[in-house]
């Protein structure tokens, strides 16, 4: 900034010690920014120096993948969110990469799978086994629900009638509905060979079913057999010798 002074005398002294004052304070306004902008620049320039270079501009990812297991023969899922335990964010789901080629879901066994995002590298676990049917539990058989289905019973001759109830009824039934249970047998005498009908009755059912006398049969041994083949034979034999002797007189009558 240049200001001009007229020498001479245009200017009265009293002008004179009005401009020079002026000047004064207009130089210490300037020398004063100047300070502070210096002192400014100096405190930003303080301010990057202080940047700790060990931290990364952008952290490293950090992911939990999951231990999955599967029946043998089933479909692996696409979602690469379903893999990973934490949830995340959008902008990186979407750059990382599932990759389960080495999975081999026809066969069991366990194998690796994994996840990248950029030059980071994440495993875990895929297990196949084989498919475990759960068994549907039983309902327990109430009075109301059993329908009786009775056996057809075969004895020998003279054989004693069964007292369990379980040789008659096809179906298993507890030992309380046993109880409630009413069993006929006075029909069936096992001292004659025939077919006789026997009854249960039960919760207001009445059912009925065959009870089978046979006789023994003689037991032969092979011994036997061969003795009366032997038999049998002589006796054809000799009653082949007897017509050939019938026929010869026969003849010489003649």
């Amino acid at each position: 900034m240049k200001v001009r002074i007229e020498s001479g005398d245009s200017l009265k002294p009293k002008s004179r010690i009005i401009l020079v004052s002026s000047l004064t304070v207009l130089g210490l306004g300037m020398i004063g920014s100047g300070a502070y902008l210096e002192l400014t620049t100096k405190q930003e320039n303080t301010n990057i120096e202080n940047v700790n270079p060990d931290i990364p501009l952008e952290q490293e990812l950090t992911l939990t993948l999951k231990d999955i297991t599967l029946p043998v023969n089933s479909a692996l899922n696409l979602d690469v969110q379903n893999y990973i335990e934490e949830p995340v964010a959008a902008n990186i789901l979407q750059n990382l990469i599932l990759d389960t080629t080495k999975v081999d879901v026809s066969t069991v066994g366990t194998y690796e799978y994994t996840i990248t995002y950029k030059d980071q590298t994440f495993t875990g676990n895929i297990t196949i086994q084989e498919e475990i049917v759960e068994e549907t539990p039983t309902e327990p058989v109430t009075q109301s629900d059993i329908k009786l289905t009775l056996n057809t019973i075969s004895l020998k001759l003279g054989e004693s009638l069964p007292t369990d109830l379980s040789y008659y009824v096809s179906e298993t039934l507890s030992d309380d509905i046993k109880q409630q249970m009413k069993l006929d047998t006075s029909d069936v005498i096992v001292n004659k060979a025939g077919s006789y009908q026997y009854t249960i009755t039960y919760n207001g059912m009445y059912y009925t079913g065959t009870i089978t006398i046979t006789e023994d049969q003689p037991i032969r041994n092979n011994k036997q057999e061969e003795t009366e083949e032997e038999q049998a034979k002589e006796e054809t034999d000799d009653n082949e010798q007897a017509n050939q002797t019938d026929d010869s007189n026969t003849q010489k009558q003649g």
